[in-house]
């Protein structure tokens, strides 16, 4: 039967029970009682997932029974063999603790065989007599029989160890199909924060968004690393790894970005993870990263600077597709053209020429001798104030000021003369 169809009677058997006051008997208890009384019926009937919807009403009756027989039996007799029974949340003493071990076989005796029918022993006696130590010894008999060290059984041991050993009815019983309350009950050291998969409702409602925002937090300042590198941490990967699964899919949609933001609050931005999220990936968002990257991390001040500042400074070359995407804008620059140019005059218009970015191909054909000619004139007159026939104007000069690549381009066959690229930018004009 799987964990489904237990909820679905467990859910039954709690609305049942509430009716109950039982004298000696806390709810838990009582809850006990009417899971070995469905479990009965269950195997009674040979009933299984397929079949379960079926015979709902028959578990109901049973159940009802049985907490009715044990309440007029408690009423006739007071003291009766059940009313001694331990309850789970009663206080053991360290004297029962030590004695926990006595349920489980020599070492020279510890077969497989011997392990499976003393665990089979124990868990009827705890069935049975409801004695917390039986309850105890099922749990360390299970460990012994997987030989799971005691550091590792958090990690390991699940609902499946419990189910493919003959305890699913046990683990219900008595922990309504939670390993961690079984665990922690035969291993006290064991926290729900050690355990791979918490139990069912730990990460539910406020509370439990609480506990997995915390357990992300120490994780990471556990880490070793440097708090800026927490975003390149945090991904899909090792939120599970580290059981944080159900609380990251809850509470944070999926998003890596939104749960590190509810542990540092507005503390980093979301294209410094290592994939910016799809949410995020649009104008608005891009603009925000790009000025983020270029005036924080690069310290250049754009938004600042006049066209002519931009140039001289090579701002376009200096803001590279791969300095872009090595501050986490990889996502918006293939969102973006796949390229820095883009990007770069989406956000900063009016700041770049035509020819600030160098694109393959720029200088050829009859558009690369018109855009040759015009990045020659803003050069000449806009950015140094010069006339074109002025003197200064020499291969030099076309070198300083960023045309190099131009006026040395074979396409256009200026082959570094200036007076070829005065000609082209200037064809009424004579240059000598």
């Amino acid at each position: 039967m799987d964990e489904k169809t237990f909820l679905v009677i467990e859910k039954m058997i709690q609305r049942i029970s509430w009716k109950f006051n039982i004298s000696g008997y806390d709810y838990e208890d009582i809850l006990q009682e009417a899971r070995i009384a469905a479990i009965e019926i269950i195997e009674k009937k040979g009933i299984d997932s397929d079949n379960i919807d079926e015979y709902m009403g028959l578990i109901n009756v049973a159940v009802r029974g049985a907490l009715s027989n044990l309440r007029k039996a408690n009423q006739a007799q007071k003291r009766s063999a059940l009313n001694n029974a331990i309850s789970l949340d009663a206080v053991i003493s360290d004297e029962s603790d030590v004695s926990l071990l006595d349920f489980i076989p020599a070492k020279e005796e510890m077969t497989e065989t011997v392990l499976r029918e003393t665990l089979e022993k124990v868990k009827n006696i705890a069935i049975k007599t409801k004695d917390k130590r039986a309850i105890r010894g099922v749990i360390h008999c299970l460990v012994e029989l997987l030989n799971i060290s005691v550091d590792n059984i958090s990690k390991e041991i699940n609902y499946y160890s419990f189910k493919e050993n003959g305890l699913g009815y046990f683990l219900w019983i008595f922990f309504n199909n939670s390993p961690y309350r079984a665990l922690s009950m035969a291993y006290p050291q064991i926290t729900v924060e050690s355990m791979k998969k918490a139990p069912n409702g730990y990460w539910s409602g406020r509370i439990g968004k609480s506990r997995g925002v915390r357990k992300l937090r120490k994780l990471l300042e556990e880490s070793g690393y440097e708090k800026e590198l927490f975003p390149s941490i945090v991904c899909e990967s090792f939120i599970e790894n580290n059981g944080l699964s159900r609380p990251y899919q809850a509470h944070f949609n999926s998003s890596p970005f939104h749960f590190l933001d509810a542990a540092y609050p507005r503390q980093f931005k979301p294209w410094e993870m290592n994939w910016t999220p799809s949410e995020f990936m649009n104008t608005k968002m891009a603009k925000k990263a790009v000025r983020w990257v270029v005036e924080k991390r690069l310290g250049i001040l754009l938004s600042e600077m006049h066209p002519h500042d931009v140039w001289r400074e090579k701002v376009a070359l200096r803001v590279t597709k791969e300095k872009l995407c090595e501050h986490g804008l990889r996502g918006f620059v293939k969102h973006f053209g796949d390229n820095s140019e883009t990007l770069m005059r989406l956000v900063y218009p009016g700041k770049f020429q035509e020819w600030d970015f160098q694109r393959k191909g720029e200088w050829q054909g009859e558009a690369g001798r018109k855009l040759a000619a015009k990045a020659t004139r803003w050069v000449i007159e806009d950015y140094s104030g010069l006339h074109p026939q002025s003197p200064k104007i020499d291969w030099r000069f076309f070198v300083e000021n960023g045309l190099y690549g131009m006026i040395s381009a074979k396409s256009l066959g200026f082959n570094s003369s200036p007076k070829a690229a005065l000609q082209n930018a200037y064809p009424d004009m004579r240059f000598d």
